[in-house]
């Protein structure tokens, strides 16, 4: 649970608290306690023992609207946090729309299965970034071992996890090519992939930044062959996957702001089952109780259940309020 999705129980708890703690307050105020002291003088409205059945059927009544009122607005919070999932999971997942070509060279290290190490990806940037960024700027100054590790780096980053898998390294001398899907388990697990993609996104942006320069380093691996042609392809492939991924980086990141925004306006699950709760019990002292037994006191047939309404409707209006 991170720090809003806690901040919204704290404030479902903190309502409710100061529901229920008014509603007792006032039942205090209007029916004192029998041991005050005589000299205190307070007016006090006195009940006598419940024995009319005419009052299970108008607490009855009261849940009849109560109880559905509260499944209604339980449905609609579940169905809005689902929705809201749903696009942050639409949105996320496009990641296994981009398609980068895959560049094998012996200067750049394959990753393993669960992709780059840290200190891989530390080196790897920095390395592109001397490269692209502060490197050659013509095709005569860039050597071909240049050009091939600068497409090594962009094309692994971008094909490697936590990017959809395409060529990974099982052991020092073996390499395969498959194609394994990027799927998220919840909300969560999309937070965590964009803080994982933050390397993928800065080499990106490098490449994009300084797409002409990067242009010369493709010329250069692939100019030895005089397949100039080819080369232009290939990065221009290798771009454009680049763009995809900046593009989707700030997509999800926009989609998570807005979950996160949309969630703090909706009730916590607490709210929700607390709620039920004081309805069951307004059930039990208002319905079942009077129901079964006679000559209750009005404690249990009326003022617990008036409590229960009181939190309860309360608490819906704070919500529809803060909504």
């Amino acid at each position: 649970m991170n720090n809003k999705q806690r901040s919204v129980v704290v404030n479902d708890w903190g309502v409710l608290a100061l529901i229920v703690g008014g509603s007792l307050l006032l039942w205090l105020g209007i029916n004192p306690p029998q041991t005050l002291p005589d000299f205190v003088g307070q007016p006090r409205w006195r009940l006598e023992p419940v024995t009319d059945l005419a009052l299970p059927a108008v607490h009855g009544a009261i849940l009849s609207v109560l109880i559905p009122v509260i499944a209604a607005y339980a449905i609609y919070v579940s169905t809005a946090k689902r929705q809201l999932e749903h696009i942050v999971y639409e949105t996320a997942t496009k990641v296994n729309q981009i398609n980068a070509p895959t560049y094998i060279t012996s200067e750049v290290p394959l990753p393993g299965p669960a992709g780059y190490t840290n200190d891989e990806k530390n080196r790897l940037v920095l390395r592109f970034q001397q490269l692209v960024v502060y490197g050659a700027v013509s095709r005569q100054q860039i050597s071909a071992t240049e050009g091939r590790e600068a497409l090594g780096i962009l094309s692994g980053f971008l094909n490697t996890a936590p990017m959809r898998t395409t060529a990974i390294r099982t052991d020092p001398s073996n390499v395969q090519l498959l194609t394994e899907r990027v799927n998220f388990k919840d909300v969560r697990a999309v937070s965590d992939w964009v803080r994982d993609i933050g390397f993928v996104g800065v080499v990106c942006a490098m490449a994009l930044n300084r797409a002409d320069r990067f242009r010369q380093f493709a010329y250069a691996s692939f100019g030895d062959h005089g397949e100039f042609n080819q080369a232009g392809t290939f990065v221009d492939a290798l771009l454009a996957a680049s763009n995809q991924l900046v593009g989707l980086q700030q997509s999800v990141g926009q989609a998570l702001a807005d979950f996160d925004d949309n969630l703090r306006r909706l009730p916590g699950r607490h709210g929700v089952v607390i709620s039920t709760s004081l309805a069951l019990v307004a059930f039990g002292c208002g319905v079942a109780i009077p129901l079964a037994l006679t000559n209750l006191g009005p404690l249990i047939a009326i003022w617990i259940p008036v409590i229960c309404y009181g939190a309860i409707f309360g608490y819906l209006g704070v919500l529809i309020a803060r909504a």
